[in-house]
């Protein structure tokens, strides 16, 4: 057990405006986030907007495709929503 161990569990930005209010803050940090599960259609229109804005930003879909990558997004569905878009 820590000498100065403490639980401050809220929102982040409730646990935030608490520490602001204190004058000195000791120890060290552990944070634990919890993040709302998302549906499949939420996260392809995220997708969606993403792929439109960057188009309008003048990049390739390939480069889009490249970029998307990492967060999991398949070069098919980029590709896929480019198509989609400038079918309308």
């Amino acid at each position: 057990t820590k000498v100065h161990e403490e639980v401050l569990r809220g929102r982040a930005s409730d646990v935030r405006e608490l520490l602001a209010g204190r004058e000195r803050i000791r120890g060290e940090f552990t944070v634990a986030a919890y993040l709302e599960a998302r549906t499949e259609e939420a996260a392809l229109a995220d997708v969606e907007e993403r792929v439109k804005r960057l188009l309008a930003a003048g990049r390739s879909v390939r480069d889009i495709a490249a970029e998307l990558r990492p967060l999991g997004v398949s070069r098919r569905t980029v590709y896929e929503i480019a198509r989609k878009l400038s079918s309308t």
